[in-house]
């Protein structure tokens, strides 16, 4: 037989996907009958490394799928059989299965060499090598690093290959890039209009949007609380205040998992049956308690309605904070509302999970984005535009945490008095502690979680108030040492007349900054000191003379969530925020979305720690309180992963210690026990959380010291005064009974673990002691609150239920000080990991200061005069500080908004144009003779005052929740721009709402960039209509996006949208739409700014060769659609001619020193040696055209004759002979109408 076959090696083998291995696949085609698979050891291991083989995927994708030209005739394949049961242990493309299914496969040494899967294909009598060709050029095989080297202009090259390893392919399969099933399911959905109603009148009355939005919540709730009542069958308000958000969980969990695995939950009918499945289940527990529900209903119907009168009022008012600002971006303080909105709007218009990335168009979020999920729940299934949903989650959020936090002090504080009552605790001497009232504990804790702010308000006030004596903080305390060197040695100035000092005083400077020791930091601070308390007084004296006291108003909010960025000897990047900052603001960040959840872990932990040695309780009701905390804690990895690794620790360290307390002892059964519970809740806290972490991939998820500046204890104090106050006097008073109850007599016999705990003591405040003299002034307060929290834990008779809470504080100190120890590798001067923590820190003092507020409240009754006067009154100063935060930050922060314009006029100077006025401020001169009223054929007169943007007819910005709103009245100037020019917000507003309601499915779109592009308005189409973009904001990209050459491909990206608007080049162009299937380019005033003239001409050239359609949405906002066949049409056409008359030219030259009659000798020698002639060539290529059907050529002249002179000469040979005619020339690039019929 070998001598009657010929074989072709089309050497799927070869390393990489490039010009070689598609021309070696493209001969073999063409002259094979048959092709033949012998097992899966390229088809399978290609496509584990997409990224590098796109090609050859493409290529087996074709092949199996028919399109290539060949039939699949033989298949050998052997299953393994049990009985009627036959299982593969293999996964093969023909089957109509998930691909992941492939990583269940059995060894190679079984389905590569034991029993191969053997593919037989046959070629059709209608293969076209020309599709062939189409096919597999739709696979770039440009390598990344090598695109930014090709000749010719910067990003026209598009640059999809990299040459990954399998190990580096491993920690992201897919290159963070969606699967292509997944892609085509949330492409084709997720259709705007069909998601979300606009008409509807929960979107057209917002009133009405309101309650049905609360309705729903209510209702939600109210299924959920039987499993709560189950869970918690101890607790005072048995769970009812953490119900919503629970339900929330479970259907967006059960929805998330549903479409992680391709099936189509997530859409308003999926999450009503997921509702009702909820429901059914909710209400098997009720009937199995019913007789328990109903009693405590008739006896504390109160209590609950309380609670929900409590929630309603937290939501109604921080509805109000809304209405004062509802944007949803502005020009600076903006923040990054932008970036959470359009992952907001792509997690809601996604079909299947994980979610597409509309930044980043083919891509899906790498981000823990499930937060999303959680809170989109009843914006889908109410239909609600989700800019006005956004209004209503922040203000849900805000009374969901506030109501979390009251429910753990209040059931802690009621449990507490319960247990005494019912003298479940080892008796101790009688306590005011029993009549200590939850609803007090409840209400402060609230106050303190989500209203009250830090203590920095006055530090703001203050600094203002020194500012105006002439006070000035130094910027650094170098700066600092600096000012005392240059008043020992002279100053003298250097040629830029900055203050210098000579080279050896610099160095010993130098030094001395790198060994900067306690006392040298105090004499900063007392210098300091003395200069603020000058100033201050100072400018108290020129405020009392009437003088205005000038601070911004965003300093308010912003410098108190910045506390150790605004002080000098804190390097680095750390965020303070406070919940009440994070509702203010109003990003809707991850941390925002998970601060209910870590409350409900709070109570979680504590319920089991309470029930630990219940004899009643049933498995399946422990079994359910132990899922439903592993779902919390497990799907914070998910919501925001920075608190699982805390909440992770804090859970199983709670069962194992509810475990000790329950056996006591070390048994078989005891082990058994621990294993189910507590290796149950770990198993299923990860497993809830598999459809994130199977798909997250990042480089930075490992921890190191942290080399910069710690916290200062006045920021320490400034930051967390409050708390510090209340758990120090729980401290003293737990102390006191404890020192009460002890008689000297119970002391003997017990010297020897008096003396081993004072040494240990001892040795850990010296510890510290050394740890502050190291720069960790923090330790000198965490460390010895530890010690005295441990030691009051393991007191003789302490309750249970105060050991959760000592331990809660505890806890909340060790990350406090953990975070001036270390920081998460790549986090930006500890920014995230101090903003992160600290929130933690905040959720836990406050429950911790609410019941020990209540617990002292109630005791003080019985202290004496001058002890209550100590402690209420810096108790009292330092929560009025603490709530001016929110009186001086709302308002402050009503003041950052568009407000409706006064108009642009322009004075028109002598012979100017109507036209030069439009061009100057990109607008067009129709649009200037409407709003003016100028005939049709009028030039404005010189001196005459021109109207550019009328002004608004609104006095005031709306009362609204639509978050849009905005864009009907607002302009904005680019701050970059070298144009004198505001951009009309209402054109990008009309565009977004035609994409809303009349794009199908999720198609990509493309949309010019500001070169600055972070926080402006570049990416405003995609955040606010959710639909994928070429690119966003390029640095969040290059953060999500973190494997080498990952960023790269990013910065590839923007230089691709920056050419696409730019450049003439419209086979350039095509070939990026074609790239990323963009089905909408966008062009409104933003791409005119940043935008060259030639580069937009070429879109209504365009239009003319029928690539795009053109859309109309106003006078200043354009839509061109794009048309796929006839881009491709067109592609394939160029590229087969190009392919024709590219030679390899065997002289070499500069083609900018040589002339045609040159050129042409050059290619007659190459082509005799080729055996052909110049019309051999020209003959093939109109042969080319012909068999193509080609319309069009576009020719880049400047770029060919420089890299491709040969090329450029056939052309104008052929436009010569009348085969390319009437050219249309756009900045250097030629468009040529193609006539074939002139050829002889």
């Amino acid at each position: 037989w070998y001598g009657l076959v010929q074989s072709y090696d089309i050497d799927l083998s070869y390393p990489i996907d490039e010009t070689i291995k598609r021309d070696i696949i493209l001969n073999a085609l063409e002259v094979s009958d048959y092709i033949g698979i012998t097992s899966n050891r390229f088809y399978d291991t290609l496509s584990r490394n997409p990224i590098r083989w796109p090609m050859s995927n493409r290529y087996y994708e074709a092949l199996f799928n028919g399109e290539l030209g060949f039939d699949l005739v033989e298949v050998r394949h052997e299953q393994y059989e049990f009985g009627p049961l036959s299982v593969s242990d293999q996964y093969l493309p023909t089957f109509n299965s998930p691909q992941w299914l492939n990583e269940l496969e059995a060894d190679e040494a079984f389905h590569v060499y034991d029993h191969p899967t053997v593919f037989i294909f046959k070629k059709r009598a209608d293969y076209d090598q020309a599709r062939v060709v189409q096919i597999l050029n739709e696979a770039s095989i440009v390598r990344v690093e090598q695109a930014y080297a090709q000749p010719g202009e910067l990003g026209a090259a598009v640059g999809n290959v990299v040459y990954w390893s399998s190990l580096d392919a491993d920690e992201a399969p897919t290159a963070l890039m969606q699967r292509p099933q997944s892609s085509e399911i949330n492409e084709q959905g997720g259709t705007w209009s069909q998601r979300f109603d606009s008409n509807s009148i929960l979107n057209t009355n917002e009133v009405v949007g309101v309650i049905g939005w609360w309705l729903l919540l209510f209702v939600i709730g109210l299924i959920t609380w039987p499993l709560l009542y189950t869970a918690f069958p101890t607790l005072a308000d048995r769970g009812y205040a953490f119900a919503k958000i629970v339900g929330l969980l479970i259907l967006a969990w059960v929805a998330w998992m549903l479409g992680s695995v391709g099936v189509l939950a997530w859409s308003q009918g999926g999450l009503f049956v997921l509702l009702l499945l909820l429901t059914l289940t909710s209400a098997w527990f009720a009937w199995r308690q019913r007789e328990s529900m109903i009693a405590y209903i008739r006896a504390h119907w109160s209590r609950i309605l309380w609670i929900e009168i409590l929630t309603i009022i937290l939501f109604v008012a921080f509805i109000g904070v809304r209405l004062t600002n509802p944007d949803l971006w502005h020009f600076a303080k903006g923040g990054e509302k932008p970036m959470d909105f359009a992952y907001f709007n792509a997690v809601l218009r996604s079909t299947v999970f994980p979610a597409y990335d509309p930044w980043y168009a083919g891509g899906y979020i790498n981000y823990y984005y499930f937060g999303f999920v959680v809170v989109g729940s009843p914006v889908l299934m109410l239909k609600l535009v989700p800019a006005f949903a956004y209004n209503l989650i922040v203000p849900t959020l805000f009374a969901l945490t506030g109501i979390g936090a009251f429910s753990v002090a209040f059931n802690i504080v009621a449990a507490l008095r319960d247990r005494r009552r019912n003298a479940e605790d080892d008796a101790d001497e009688p306590s005011p502690t029993r009549q200590a009232s939850p609803w007090l504990a409840g209400i402060v804790a609230l106050l303190l979680c989500v209203v009250v702010g830090n203590l920095d308000t006055v530090r703001v006030l203050v600094n203002g108030i020194a500012t105006m004596g002439g006070y000035q903080q130094y910027d650094s305390i170098e700066s600092y040492y600096r000012e005392q060197y240059l008043e020992q040695f002279g100053i003298r100035q250097d040629t830029s007349g900055a203050l210098v000092l000579p080279v050896d005083q610099e160095v010993e400077l130098v030094n001395r900054l790198n060994s900067a020791n306690i006392v040298d930091r105090l004499s900063y601070e007392i210098n300091q000191g003395v200069n603020l308390l000058v100033g201050f007084s100072t400018g108290l004296g020129k405020l009392s003379e009437g003088q205005p006291l000038l601070i911004g108003s965003d300093r308010w909010y912003w410098g108190p969530s910045r506390v150790l960025n605004e002080f000098p000897v804190s390097s680095g990047n750390a965020i303070t925020e406070m919940p009440y900052f994070t509702f203010l603001y109003g990003d809707l960040h991850a941390h925002m979305i998970n601060m209910p959840v870590i409350l409900f872990a709070l109570l979680f932990v504590f319920n089991e720690v309470l029930l630990a040695d219940s004899r009643t309780r049933k498995i399946l009701d422990r079994a359910l309180a132990i899922g439903l905390g592993a779902l919390a804690i497990g799907l914070m990895t998910a919501i925001n992963t920075w608190d699982w690794p805390s909440f992770m620790v804090f859970g199983a360290v709670g069962l194992g210690y509810a475990w000790w307390l329950r056996w006591r002892n070390i048994t078989r059964h005891s082990l058994v026990d621990m294993f189910f519970t507590i290796g149950g809740f770990l198993f299923f806290a990860r497993f809830v959380a598999i459809a994130h972490t199977s798909w997250y991939a990042a480089v930075y998820q490992s921890v190191e010291l942290y080399q910069g500046r710690k916290t200062p204890l006045w920021a320490y104090f400034d930051i967390h005064g409050l708390f510090l106050l209340l758990i120090v006097s729980l401290l003293i008073w737990e102390t006191g009974r404890w020192f009460r109850s002890v008689h000297v007599k119970a002391l003997r016999g017990k010297g020897i673990w008096i003396s081993v705990g004072a040494l240990v003591a001892g040795v850990l405040t010296a510890v510290a002691l050394i740890m502050m003299a190291m720069g960790y002034q923090v330790a000198i307060i965490v460390i010895p609150l530890i010690i005295w929290i441990v030691a009051l834990f393991f007191r003789p008779g302490q309750s249970r239920v105060m050991q959760v809470v000592l331990v809660m504080a505890g806890f909340a100190l060790a990350l406090s000080l953990a975070v001036e120890i270390v920081t998460v590798t790549g986090d930006i001067g500890r920014q995230n990991t101090v903003f992160k923590f600290y929130m933690q820190i905040w959720l836990i003092f406050s429950v911790v200061g609410g019941a020990a507020f209540a617990w002292l409240f109630t005791s003080s009754d019985r202290w004496r005069a001058g002890l209550r006067f100590i402690w209420y009154l810096p108790l009292m100063v330092l929560f009025v500080i603490a709530a001016m935060f929110p009186i001086t930050a709302t308002r402050a922060r009503a003041l950052d908004r568009y407000s409706p314009s006064a108009g642009l006029y322009h004075s028109v100077l002598p012979e100017q144009t109507l036209q030069e006025i439009a061009d100057y401020y990109f607008v067009t001169p129709q649009w200037l003779r409407e709003i003016n009223n100028l005939p049709e054929d009028a030039e404005p007169t010189a001196g005459e005052t021109m109207t550019i943007i009328p002004p608004s007819e609104l006095e005031t910005p709306a009362t609204t929740l639509d978050g849009l709103s905005y864009m009907q009245y607002a302009v904005h100037h680019p701050l970059n721009s070298e144009a004198a020019v505001l951009i009309n917000l209402e054109h990008d507003y009309n565009i977004i709402r035609w994409l809303q309601e009349n794009a199908v499915g999720s198609p990509v779109i493309i949309e010019g960039r500001n070169p600055a592009s972070e926080y402006t308005w570049t990416g405003r189409i995609a955040i606010n209509t959710g639909l994928p973009s070429v690119l966003g904001w390029n640095f969040h990209q290059r953060q999500q996006r973190t494997f080498d050459p990952l960023p790269t491909m990013v910065q590839l990206r923007e230089g691709n949208i920056n050419y696409f608007y730019d450049t003439a080049d419209i086979a350039g162009a095509v070939n990026i739409l074609r790239t990323y299937d963009v089905k909408y380019i966008i062009l409104s005033t933003y791409e005119r700014i940043w935008s060259t003239p030639q580069g937009l001409a070429k879109f209504d050239v365009m239009v003319e060769m029928g690539l795009l359609n053109k859309i109309e949405i106003d006078s200043n906002a354009f839509i061109y659609e794009t048309n796929p066949q006839t881009m491709a049409d067109f592609a394939l056409a160029q590229n087969a001619l190009f392919d024709v008359l590219r030679l390899s030219l065997t002289t070499q030259f500069n083609p900018a020193a040589i002339d045609d009659a040159t050129l042409g000798i050059v290619i007659d020698q190459t082509l005799q040696g080729l055996g052909k002639t110049q019309e051999d060539i020209l003959s093939e290529a109109v042969d080319t055209l012909r068999r193509l059907n080609a319309q069009y050529i576009a020719i880049p002249e400047p770029l060919i004759e420089q890299t491709e002179p040969q090329v450029a000469y056939f052309v104008r040979v052929l436009a010569e002979q009348g085969v390319l005619t009437e050219p249309k020339i756009n900045a250097g690039t030629i468009l040529y109408h193609v006539d074939t019929s002139a050829w002889n």
